[in-house]
């Protein structure tokens, strides 16, 4: 009996994993689309009356970025695993939701990228995806920011990620969900996360993850 009950144990635990990990990638993809789909809809009806060609223009963006998010989520539930990002295509997919941000929302994104781009496993490639991802949507949802400045440098085989923005700040950082998750995921990697932020000041969140693989394309 012990070692049935312990085979069930172990059934239930991968299905809570499998729970955990869907319930993160369904939040991070529903949060990113819908507070981007929100601000450009705003947008949208702050102009319609006066610039009405403008905010029909606009609205068919925001429409295929719905349509983009709606099919992510689909992937995602069907195979629990993220297809946002090929192998090797991190940083095109980065710049796929870059673009999708400033196209579609009056927020503006600057993204810089230094350092030799490194090769990185898949675990890794994901986390630096949705640690962009939900740093982004933070400071559009939460901060209330209209520019983010996004870098990402390559370094002796380490990824820094630094995402800034020019939001309303804070005086204590509360770590919800979604930033609860980003931590977890870093920590899986053994990396490091740092926040840095004041009222009024915006917020930046400074990330290294140490990369396993870390040659350089050719």
């Amino acid at each position: 009996m012990q070692l049935e009950d312990f085979a069930q144990t172990m059934e239930e635990n991968a299905k809570m994993k499998e729970r955990n990990r869907l319930a993160r990638e369904i939040h991070d993809i529903l949060g990113h689309s819908l507070t981007s789909i929100t601000t450009g809809l705003e947008a949208c009806v702050s102009i319609i009356r006066f610039e009405p060609e403008v905010a029909k223009t606009q609205l068919g963006k925001i429409l295929d970025l719905s349509r983009k998010g709606l099919d992510e989520v689909r992937r995602s539930v069907r195979e629990l695993k993220v297809d946002t990002i090929s192998k090797s295509e991190l940083i095109p997919a980065i710049t796929v939701m870059v673009n999708d941000i400033n196209e579609c929302t009056p927020v503006k994104i600057d993204m810089e990228i230094s350092g030799a781009i490194l090769r990185l496993k898949e675990d890794e490639e994901q986390t630096v995806y949705r640690i962009i991802q939900e740093s982004i949507t933070n400071a559009i949802r939460h901060g209330k920011a209209s520019h983010i400045d996004l870098q990402i440098d390559f370094y002796q085989h380490v990824v820094n990620v630094r995402v800034a923005d020019n939001g309303k700040g804070s005086v204590n950082v509360e770590e919800g969900f979604g930033l609860t998750h980003i931590r977890e995921r870093i920590a899986m990697l053994n990396g490091t996360i740092k926040y840095e932020t004041n009222p009024g000041e915006g917020f930046t969140i400074n990330v290294g993850i140490p990369i396993r693989w870390g040659s350089a394309y050719d």
